[in-house]
């Protein structure tokens, strides 16, 4: 064993400095090293025995090989990003904005709440109001539990954040259509993304271009990006596919897929204006 010992040390004395081991070399250091206790202090030549012991203790032993670290613990954050990708087909989420509008008694802040069902993209979007107060909330709940019923896209999940409008009294008739309500957590921006991302393109690409005279000017306005967010607006999330798919019967009878489209053929449809406009 002295003769060993002294051999490794010379071996040892013209190696660098420092060695990198790889993985296979760590297992199988720590397989040996694991049972010797106090005697690894004496027999580690390459490898300071703290940094063995480190090695061993980090690691869980299977089939002699070492493996590494448990990842970190799952946050709030990444249990909701979960609930979004398991849940969507029957998820929903909420979310308000609010316009300046032109009214008869000045500038005014109108109220809009927007419902989105997750998985196919499709949203709801109320009529507006100047106050958001308990009783236009309830009308607006029940309003959207029948929307969900009509529209066949189940609901068993809302999404909403912590705004106080979200009373107990608005809750109540989406609770008795068996729907559970999710409060989301403070300073989680991004749990209700889906629904901000829609309300963040109807403001840029419509109600931005517009001076907004009152309730009606707004309503139509909404209804319009509604429409053209439907059956006009390709998206990628959906590899720029629509939300809903127009009848192709009689277009691909007149033209097979495989034949090139003629310009005289492409016809442009407009909404607001020229605004918002599909080919």
């Amino acid at each position: 064993m002295s003769y060993l010992k002294a051999e490794n040390q010379i071996l040892r004395s013209r190696l660098p400095d420092r060695l990198s081991l790889n993985e296979r070399e760590k297992n199988r250091l720590c397989r040996f090293a694991k049972n010797l206790g106090k005697a690894l202090n004496e027999r580690a030549s390459i490898v300071h025995p703290d940094t063995t012991r480190r090695w061993i203790s980090a690691s869980k032993t299977k089939g002699g090989r070492r493996v590494g670290k448990p990842g970190r613990k799952r946050t709030l954050a990444d249990i909701e990003k979960l609930i979004l990708q398991r849940h969507a087909q029957t998820l929903w989420q909420c979310d308000f904005f609010s316009k300046k509008v032109v009214s008869k008694t000045g500038l005014r802040d109108l109220f809009v709440l927007v419902f989105l069902h997750v998985e196919t993209r499709r949203v709801l979007i109320t009529p507006s109001t100047y106050t958001p107060d308990e009783k236009w909330m309830i009308e607006q709940a029940e309003a959207f539990v029948r929307h969900t019923k009509s529209a066949g896209l189940r609901c068993k999940i809302l999404m909403h954040d912590n705004d106080g409008k979200y009373s107990t009294r608005f809750l109540d008739p989406i609770k008795k259509s068996k729907v559970k309500p999710h409060r989301t957590a403070i300073r989680s921006p991004n749990t209700v993304a889906n629904v901000e991302r829609v309300i963040q393109t109807l403001q840029q690409e419509v109600l931005d271009e517009f001076i907004v005279f009152g309730r009606t000017h707004m309503d139509h306005l909404c209804e319009q990006f509604r429409l053209y967010y439907h059956h006009d607006r390709p998206h990628q999330g959906l590899d720029n596919e629509l939300l809903t798919k127009p009848d192709n019967k009689k277009r691909k009878s007149k033209h097979d897929s495989s034949e090139t489209i003629q310009l005289r053929d492409v016809r442009c449809h407009e909404r607001l204006g020229g605004l918002l406009k599909s080919y």
